[in-house]
């Protein structure tokens, strides 16, 4: 990997825009938070029909904490949330008491490449849009391997992977605030392969912060290959290339083509299985990686 982790001047960078973006539009993060909370909720629901414990627990980059709160409030979790961020965890006891959670995790101020756990103690850790603000995420990645009990799980969601086919010509806006002839690309599903793979990376780069997209779907295997057998799952079509789709059908493209195509692809990059979803979860190809002390079948 290029470069090294978080210099300090990138982590100052990621503690200026937490404290710009924690709560500064209270009716708007919420709205927001309630959809991701209620996707999540449903990936955990899985996890546990799956065998996996889901306490104790410990999120790393969990910014408000709504996350952890899901876990604390629907499936008696016992746990951390841990950010960079202090401002952003303060805000945790308003944004429960907004969603009418009335239980809070333990929330710790820390460097994700030194989380304060003594080593096997957490069963579960897992994050969401997290590992793409680290140049290199082998050391968090390392860290977590520590602190996992034998036979605990790691799983992480909503994650950039490379993509060969996006030019990469310019950073841009959230979705939300897309405007103009970007407004158009989004809604094509062109934007990621004309500007960038992961949307939205515009103001967090200008705060400082570092925003990684460069890395292989093989990459990330290896570097949980210090946790043990990974799964992955990978979201082939996404909502915002709804219109792409129309193109490829009216020019005699079937989508089933393209998604054999697509997973053969995937395959020969490593993929272990490739899963069609009829929603992705996250506003791009994402990646979900699950992984455990044991390879666990689809």
């Amino acid at each position: 990997m290029s470069g090294d982790h978080q210099t300090l001047k990138t982590q100052a960078g990621e503690i200026a825009f937490r404290k710009l973006a924690a709560f500064g539009e209270p009716e708007k993060v919420i709205e927001i938070t309630r959809a991701k909370i209620a996707a999540r909720k449903t990936i955990f629901e899985d996890l546990e029909r799956r065998g996996v414990s889901l306490s104790p627990f410990l999120e790393i980059g969990s910014d408000i904490g709504a996350t952890t709160l899901v876990l604390r409030h629907d499936f008696d979790g016992q746990g951390f949330a841990t950010d960079i961020s202090r401002d952003a965890l303060k805000v945790t006891p308003e944004v429960a008491e907004r969603l009418n959670f009335d239980r809070l995790p333990v929330r710790i101020c820390c460097d994700a490449r030194w989380l304060p756990v003594v080593d096997n103690a957490l069963s579960f850790v897992f994050c969401f849009q997290t590992l793409h603000h680290f140049a290199d995420p082998e050391p968090v990645i390392n860290e977590v391997a520590r602190v996992l009990r034998p036979g605990g799980h790691f799983y992480f969601d909503e994650e950039p992977i490379r993509r060969w086919l996006c030019m990469n010509l310019y950073r841009c806006d959230r979705p939300e605030s897309l405007t103009g002839f970007d407004r158009w690309l989004f809604k094509t599903g062109l934007i990621r392969y004309v500007a960038e793979a992961y949307i939205g990376s515009a103001q967090e780069v200008e705060y400082g912060c570092v925003e990684n997209q460069s890395v292989s779907l093989r990459q990330w295997e290896q570097f949980l290959s210090a946790i043990g057998p990974v799964e992955t799952r990978l979201s082939l079509f996404t909502e915002d290339a709804q219109y792409l789709h129309k193109v490829l059908r009216k020019i005699g493209v079937s989508e089933e083509r393209t998604m054999r195509t697509m997973m053969q692809y995937a395959r020969e990059q490593g993929a272990t299985s490739v899963v069609e979803r009829d929603r992705a979860r996250a506003a791009g190809p994402n990646l979900e990686i699950f992984a455990a002390s044991r390879l666990i079948a689809l």
